[in-house]
Formats: structure tokens, C-alpha cells, sequence
């Protein structure tokens, strides 16, 4: 909503024994025309001649809100109330000053608040004042306050889209979900409804995550009005948030035929792509951002992900190094780049991405694990541990530690010591395949055959086609001669060990998202 000032109002008041009628008058009409230069310099001539007219000082405000220069104008409106008290029109000026600066903190709230009250205490029927206060009461969050203060408009004035838009912000605030759809209705069925009375609601619904209302506001106001590109934002982001992907994918779409120069909506489309296992999909909006912003650092790390999961190693390298070399400052390249080294045979390349994340973060746990994944898959045991063991106190971590931590153990021989590690690392993820399998070979090892049993059956239930599970059940097998180990050798040959094995440490180090 368009916050405009109102003009010193005339009155006896106006200008008993100071500035004449005449020259307020002409200042004011100067101010109407956004002649602002000849109204400034009239208004300057005055001054000199009645420098105590508080009504001059609301004009000098008025022009200086009218040039957006706030300070200035807080401190004319001020000035003219010390001087003239009773000068109701600067008290809503004044008002207006805080909602122009949209600062909505709790100081500057409570100023205009304080200061429509004290202008309806003068001025009672005003319902530019009353609409005023509902607004910021609505600021504030004292919705019910609001809401009565709605209820004091005068019957006819309540249909209105501002007061309709205002009182469907309220119900929403109040959790009034029903009554704030039928506001919605009306207010939409107004023939005076503007854009700017929709956007009125739209902070409150985005705050309360009233996503189904907003939805149905935005999708009535779409239905015979064309919504500006913020409120397809955020009809696209409710949407999103309510999982409506194929909605918000058609919206974005629209958004970026608006746009054609902006890789925002790209970005978004790439994200509900990648949600949706589109990887395709995905780089191809990815490519046409990367076309308009080739210098955008953010679209070369989200491309390196993308081609990640497509199994494009060479690609990925390519544009996580580009995303580096644009924003060398950013932690989560490197821990990228890291993740594809250490998919590839020579994990020892993945060390230095890593250990560039942990100086750029130092206190995230992840890039410890993240170091001892590497360096367990280098071999290096000792530097593994290490890392593992400052890890695993943390949630995040904890599981993934103390299941690198079993393994080391299992390599070193110590096999109670592997099965203390392992059956830690299940207890803190139940749902992860490959803690099972390693617990049942080890159980196996330590003679617990129930127990082996018990584990691996857990690991396939979770994750049938586990290349480790299915090889430890091998063993199991010939352990206690199973008739069904020519079956299980069959089953074993056709999975792909040497992937899965790339797989399984992958997963146990944590995910990268865009």
C-alpha cells in the first residue's frame, strides 16, 4: 500500500497570527503539483518570517518525505508538534514516517502506534487514522487488538479491500483460518482491489505458514488480474513448501518468460528438478543459468553436484574447481570437490579439499569425518582414527565415526574392539545397511552366529543388493555349510563390488546439497 501524506489541514489554528493563508496555500499547491523546488523556496521565505509556525515545519516534512529523506522528515514533523500540539494532521505524518522506513522494529512500531492513537483521540471518526493503527497493531503481532480496532470502522467502511485485506491478516495471525479464507473471498470480489491490498496479507500468511490460504488468495487474484512477479514468488514458493512441485514448477516458468535475464527462477526450476531426481532436467536449466551469469559461483557448485549423482566425475571437477576460483572463500567448494575425489581411485587427492573446509570451518564436525573418510580410504589408519575419534561425541557424526572407527579395528585384528565401535555406530543409526554388515562379520569372527545372522539380516532388509552384506552372508554360509551358498555365489557375481564398495564410503561421509 502507497503510503501518502496528508496536507496541513485548514483551520483557524492554521495560521492565527503567523504564516498567511494565501502563502500555505500556494506552498501546498506547489507540494500537490511535485513542484517540490518552488514549494521549498516559498516555504524558506516563510520560515525566515514565522521560524516558530509549527504548520510550516509539517510542510517542510512533507517535502522531505516526498524525496525519501526520513530523517530529515522525522525530525520537521517532531518540530511541528512540539510547536503546535494540536496540529492533528503532523501526528499522522509522522505515523507514516515509521511505516515508510519498514523497519517494523518493536521502537519504531510502537511510535506509530502511539502516535495514531493520540491522533484518533482528536480526530475519533477518522477511518484513514483507525486503518492506520490496525496496520501497525498488525506489525506489532497483536492481531485480536487489530481486529477490534477493525470492528470500530463504521459498517459501510468495512467492506473495503484495505480493511477486508487487514482483517484477513488478523484472522490469519489468530489462527482463524476459515474466517481469513472467507476474507479472503471478499476481498478478491472487490471491484476497488489492488495488488497493493493483496500484498498486505502476504507477510502474515508467509509468517504463519498458512500456505493453503495464501494459495487460494493468489490463485483468485490470478484468475482475473496479472500478479505482479513478486506475488508469483511467492504463490510459487507456497507451492514448493506444500510439495505442489509441478504448480511451482509452471509458475517459475512463467516468472522466467517475464525475466528471460534472470537465473533466480532457473534455480529454483533446478532445485525442483533435482528434487525430483531430474538430474537432466536439472543441468539443463543449470546450463542456461551458467549462459546468463557464467561468473556465478553458485551455479558452477550446484552444476559440480548435479553431475556428481549423474556419475560425470571429470565434469563435476571441472566446475566445482571453476566455483573455487570465482568464490575461493566459500567451505561447502571444497568439501564438494573433496566428496568427488574421494569417490575416484585415488582418495588421497580428496585430503587437501578437506582440510581447506575444517580451516574454513574449524568447529563442524563434518570436515574431521569428512578427513578421516579420506584417509581411511588412503590407508592411513592412525591420521583415521584420529579424526574419527574427535567426531564421534557428535550427533551428526557419531554413527559414521564409530563405524570407521569399528573398521579400523576389524583391520587391526582387535575384534572386540570392532564390534564395541559397530554395534555404537548401529545404535546411533539403525537404518544405515553397511554398520549391519560389518557388525555381522564381526559377530561371525567373534562366533556369535545368531548374532551374525540377526545383523546381516538386518543390512539386507535395509539394503538388498549391498555388495558387503551379500559377501558376509557368503561367509556366514560356508561358515555353517548353507545349502544355499551356490545360490548366494550366483547373486554375489552379479553385483557390481567394486561400485558398491565406492558407494558405501560415499555414504558414510555427510551429503553435499546445492
Amino acid at each position: 500500500m502507497k503510503v501518502v501524506l496528508i496536507l496541513l489541514c485548514f483551520s483557524p489554528l492554521a495560521w492565527s497570527g503567523q504564516t498567511s493563508p494565501q502563502t500555505l496555500l500556494a506552498i501546498q499547491n506547489y507540494i500537490v503539483t511535485d513542484d517540490l523546488t518552488a514549494a521549498e523556496n516559498q516555504l524558506t521565505a516563510a520560515l525566515k518570517e514565522n521560524p516558530n509556525d509549527g504548520g510550516l515545519y509539517n510542510l517542510q516534512g512533507i517535502i522531505d518525505a516526498k524525496r525519501n529523506q526520513l530523517d530529515r522528515a522525522e525530525n520537521d514533523f517532531t518540530k511541528a508538534l512540539r510547536l503546535r500540539p494540536d496540529l492533528t494532521g503532523a501526528y499522522l505524518n509522522l505515523a507514516r514516517v515509521y511505516e515508510l522506513r519498514n523497519e517494523r522494529t518493536s521502537e519504531s512500531v510502537q511510535r506509530a502506534i502511539s502516535l495514531y492513537r493520540e491522533f484518533l483521540k482528536r480526530q475519533p471518526s477518522s477511518v484513514e487514522g483507525r486503518l492506520g493503527l490496525v496496520k501497525v497493531l498488525e506489525w506489532k503481532g497483536e492481531f485480536l487488538l487489530s481486529l477490534g480496532e477493525l470492528g470500530r470502522l463504521p459498517a459501510g467502511r468495512r467492506e473495503q479491500p484495505l480493511a477486508l485485506a487487514l482483517r484477513c491478516a488478523d484472522l490469519s495471525g489468530l489462527g482463524r483460518l476459515e474466517e481469513a479464507s472467507k476474507a479472503a473471498e471478499a476481498l478478491v470480489r472487490t471491484p476497488e482491489v489492488t495488488e497493493d491490498d493483496i500484498d498486505l496479507v502476504i507477510p502474515i500468511l508467509k509468517e504463519r505458514h498458512a500456505d493453503s490460504l495464501m494459495i487460494q488468495l493468489l490463485e483468485m487474484w490470478q484468475q482475473n488480474h496479472a500478479p505482479s512477479s513478486d506475488l508469483l514468488w511467492s504463490l510459487a514458493d507456497a507451492y514448493t513448501r506444500l510439495g505442489q512441485r509441478g504448480n511451482a514448477r509452471q509458475v517459475l516458468e512463467a516468472i522466467a518468460q517475464r525475466d528471460p535475464t534472470s537465473t533466480q527462477p532457473l534455480l529454483q526450476l533446478a532445485h525442483i528438478a533435482y528434487d525430483e531426481r531430474k538430474l537432466e532436467d536439472a543441468l539443463g536449466y543449470l546450463a542456461h543459468a551458467r549462459d546468463l551469469e557464467p561468473n556465478n559461483a553458485a551455479v558452477h557448485f550446484f552444476f559440480g553436484i548435479v553431475e556428481i549423482e549423474l556419475d560425470l566425475p571429470v565434469d563435476a571437477k571441472k566446475s566445482l574447481a571453476r566455483a573455487i576460483e570465482l568464490d575461493p572463500s566459500n567451505a561447502a567448494y571444497y568439501y564438494a570437490r573433496g566428496s568427488v575425489e574421494l569417490q575416484g581411485k585415488s582418495a588421497w587427492d580428496a585430503i587437501p579439499y578437506f582440510q581447506k573446509y575444517i580451516a574454513l570451518k574449524p568447529n563442524d564436525p563434518r570436515g574431521h569425518f569428512a578427513l578421516g573418510a579420506a584417509q581411511f580410504a588412503s590407508q592411513d589408519y592412525e591420521s583415521a582414527t584420529k579424526e574419527m575419534e574427535l567426531v564421534c561425541r557428535y550427533k551428526e557424526t557419531v554413527a559414521g565415526a564409530e563405524y570407521f572407527l569399528g573398521r579400523i579395528a576389524k583391520v587391526n585384528g582387535d575384534w572386540k574392539m570392532a564390534a564395541d565401535h559397530l554395534q555404537h555406530s548401529v545404535e546411533a543409526d539403525p537404518n544405515y545397511s553397511e554398520s549391519h554388515a560389518e557388525l555381522g562379520l564381526v559377530k561371525l569372527h567373534l562366533g556369535d552366529i545368531p548374532g551374525a545372522q540377526r545383523e546381516l539380516a538386518r543390512s539386507l532388509s535395509l539394503n538388498p543388493d549391498s555388495a558387503l552384506a551379500n559377501a558376509n552372508l557368503l561367509a556366514l554360509y560356508q561358515r555353517t555349510r548353507d545349502p544355499r551358498i551356490s545360490d548366494q555365489q550366483k547373486k554375489l557375481a552379479e553385483l557390481d563390488a567394486k561400485r558398491s564398495q565406492k558407494q558405501e564410503l560415499m555414504t558414510r561421509t555427510v551429503g553435499v546439497r546445492p
